[in-house]
């Protein structure tokens, strides 16, 4: 994670000096790089707890005595040999409904599918020229953005990165001139920028249950507060041990957010900032230098 910290830096700040179309690989392998690390522990966990939470709807409803699922379709047909017979639609058809509110496992799941798709458009936007893969990816996010909207249950108070018309730009980016392909890389990294910090707001939110930041950052405050109630006192011995037991509580709390899947999930966001603003070519030098600074201590 630490080269791409320093490619990044490099790649920034050639961006800014006035490049028409600036690289932007490095970035967005940062963020392709922060995005793998944080999903290595969220992705498996959110699955395992939505499908806890379809058992318990399912067994809920066997509870109650009502229809669990429906007759599957196209089964029958696969089973006479029909060749205009549909495999994927021979498929458990639950009748049983999963509440999905903020919060939920199922909700922070398809935020997590939306911001993985996100990514996966922008890998293909920069590294392939055939435009069916692009198209493909494209209708992967339309695909997660639709179900993110179904799991918010019509709260229109979520973004959702696949809001504008981009299966258009996916059309024509794999087999127009490299200036277009930059063109479409800008508007899908604009486009999704505000939903992408909301849906991680959403993820971080959800993962405080776990990580316990707030609660590491009380013992950190009250370390502070001892420490200054013995320089106070003025007695010498008892600021020695303040100090030191200060110095100890921030540097866990350092190791406990960085290993954390908030950190993992800000560093996700600092990676879009430097893209963002590459794509952009309008930060300072001096304000993405501290966008990379955070994210090099992220990435220790």
């Amino acid at each position: 994670m630490q080269r791409y910290f320093k490619l990044g830096l490099a790649t920034c700040l050639v961006a800014m000096a006035g490049c028409s179309t600036p690289d932007i690989s490095n970035e967005a392998r940062l963020f392709s790089a922060s995005l793998e690390e944080a999903g290595k522990t969220l992705e498996p966990k959110l699955t395992e707890r939505a499908r806890a939470d379809i058992k318990m709807a399912r067994n809920d409803a066997i509870r109650m005595n009502a229809e669990v699922y429906s007759f599957p379709r196209d089964c029958d047909k696969l089973g006479t040999g029909d060749l205009t017979a549909s495999p994927s639609k021979c498929r458990l058809e639950p009748e049983f409904n999963v509440p999905s509110p903020r919060g939920s496992a199922a909700f922070s799941l398809a935020t997590w599918d939306v911001i993985r798709s996100y990514e996966a458009v922008l890998s293909a936007l920069i590294t392939t020229k055939a435009p069916s893969e692009i198209q493909g990816s494209f209708g992967e996010l339309l695909k997660a953005s639709n179900a993110l909207k179904q799991a918010a249950e019509g709260n229109e108070a979520v973004s959702v990165i696949g809001k504008t018309d981009l299966a258009r730009t996916a059309g024509f980016a794999g087999r127009l001139s490299e200036a277009a392909r930059g063109r479409a890389i800008k508007r899908l990294v604009n486009d999704a920028h505000d939903p992408l910090r909301e849906a991680i707001e959403i993820l971080i939110a959800y993962e405080e249950r776990d990580d316990r930041i707030i609660e590491a950052f009380e013992k950190l405050d009250a370390r502070f507060s001892a420490m200054n109630d013995a320089q106070i006192a003025r007695n010498p011995s008892a600021y020695e041990t303040a100090v030191d037991k200060y110095e100890k509580e921030i540097a866990a709390f350092q190791a406990t957010f960085r290993q954390s899947s908030t950190g993992k999930l800000m560093l996700v966001w600092k990676a879009q900032v430097a893209l963002h603003a590459a794509v952009n070519s309008t930060a300072q030098p001096e304000d993405l230098i501290a966008v990379l600074e955070d994210i090099k201590v992220l990435a220790q």
